[in-house]
This record gives structure tokens, sequence and C-alpha cells, in this order.
């Protein structure tokens, strides 16, 4: 959340990642849409997004508002702290799922379910906050999402989200007045798992941009995905980007799930 307001005076972002996948339980699609701009007095940053995303199983959907201050500025360097709230709403599909109180003896799953409560929507609302500092060499940052913990669900056995600690940090090296190398690292924690995404970005001109990407999805079964990025400035505030990727199983040869991610930039400095 700090980071809101820190590309431009308005920013909108829209995004769609589609998967072809090989195994049950696996995102089919994300799709994410967010704004954020600039407020014209006390260093306030504002931003609102929604995102969405669908498996076999569900439908979860994230919609919320954040806020940022500039806190310090020094020269080039700026540090600013923020806040957000998320509203989480939670769908199950009815129709894939199985319960005990289905089967026939004789015929198998043929029954109605009676657990009525799985065609609710379950709802929790989210509190993050963090801190950001950048200047045009250094970038990073942490931030705490889930601070209070909420209950995603209506029944008494529905367990808690779990914090989550996300740390950034990045380096802009200039090698000469065309190319720009960008690596970046971004390392999560949730219920003692760490969880690493490392990205790599060569900028040609401020207008050309390729990034190379690699990300350990579950680190006990060793499972990550790896993906190519590529993007353009195709007016003076507007840029288009494609990648595609692959989801890899180590602990399952042959196992993998290509995906396909694009997206619209518009961004007024």
């Amino acid at each position: 959340p700090a980071y809101t307001g820190s590309e431009g005076k308005y920013n909108l972002t829209i995004d769609d990642r589609m998967e072809f996948v090989s195994r049950p339980k696996t995102t089919f699609n994300l799709f994410n849409v967010g704004f954020d701009m600039r407020l014209p007095f006390w260093g306030l940053g504002f931003g609102a997004y929604h995102n969405q995303y669908v498996t076999m199983y569900s439908l979860q959907t994230t919609n919320g508002f954040a806020l940022s201050k500039a806190i310090i500025q020094k020269g080039s360097t700026t540090v600013k702290i923020g806040a957000s709230v998320n509203i989480i709403d939670n769908s199950l599909f009815f129709n894939p799922l199985n319960f005990s109180d289905q089967i026939d003896p004789a015929f198998g799953f043929i029954k109605p379910t009676n657990d009525k409560n799985i065609l609710e929507t379950s709802e929790a609302i989210g509190i993050n906050g963090g801190i950001w500092i950048n200047n045009p060499h250094i970038m990073g940052g942490i931030d705490v999402v889930n601070i209070n913990t909420p209950h995603p669900g209506h029944l008494p056995e529905a367990q808690p989200l779990p914090r989550e600690y996300r740390a950034t940090a990045g380096y802009r090296f200039g090698i000469n007045k065309d190319w720009q190398i960008l690596p970046m690292a971004v390392i999560t924690r949730q219920n003692m798992d760490n969880q690493a995404n490392v990205t790599l970005t060569a900028v040609y001109k401020d207008k050309y941009m390729v990034t190379a990407a690699y990300q350990n999805i579950d680190p006990l079964t060793g499972r990550g995905n790896a993906s190519i990025y590529a993007g353009v400035v195709v007016m003076k505030d507007f840029r288009l980007f494609i990648s595609y990727g692959d989801d890899i199983d180590w602990e399952q040869a042959g196992v993998s799930d290509v995906f396909f991610h694009a997206g619209i930039k518009y961004q007024v400095r």
C-alpha cells in the first residue's frame, strides 16, 4: 500500500492471466484492475483496486482501497507509509464438490448435498500496511497483509487468514544513455513458509522492456513458474505488455501448466 501514487499523477493498470492446466485446483484465470493517483495535498496517494481469480472449485474476489503518505522527502529520495483495506469474497462452485451425504450405497454419488452453506459466499475484511523507499536507483519496502487475521467464513470452524509478510528490494543500473538493468527480489513469508520471486528487467530507451522472472510457488514440493515478459510504450502515456510462462512441478515429471498474461497500463506523470 505504501507504493500507492508513486508512479505518476494518475496510473491505471488492467491485466489478465489465462492458464492452460494439467492439474486440479489450479488458477484458471486471474484478473486485476487498479487505479491510483497523487492527491494534491498532504503528500497523500490514493488507490482503488479489484482482482479475482477462478480455480476449478472456487471464485475469490478482492476489492479495496489504499492510502499512502510521504513522511520523508530528501532530495530525490522518498520514504512513504501506507495502509489498505480489502473486502475478500469467497464462493465455492457447487457442482464439482462431493460430500458424504450424497452417497447412495448402490449407485454412488447421486444425491444432492444437504450442506447448504457451500452455496453461500463468505466475506472477510483485511487490513494491510507497509513502508516504501524510492529514489532513481534504489527501491524497496516491507508490508504486512491481513494484520487483523480476518475470518473468511460464517461457520465456527472457519480458519482465520494468516498474516503475510513481504519484503521487496531492487536496484536500477544505468548501463549507458540507452540501456537500464533492473534486478528485483520479493520474499514472502506465510505460515513459516518462504516464497521467492526474482526478476531481471532490461529497458531500452525507456520504450522497450523485457523481463525474465522466476517464482517458487511451493518451496516444499519444488513447484515454481518461469516466465518471459515483454512491454512497449505505444504512446506517451500508454503501455502494452504480454508474457508467456510455464508452471513447473519438479516432483511430477512432465506436469506443467502454460499461462499467458497480458495487460495495459495508462500513466500520466
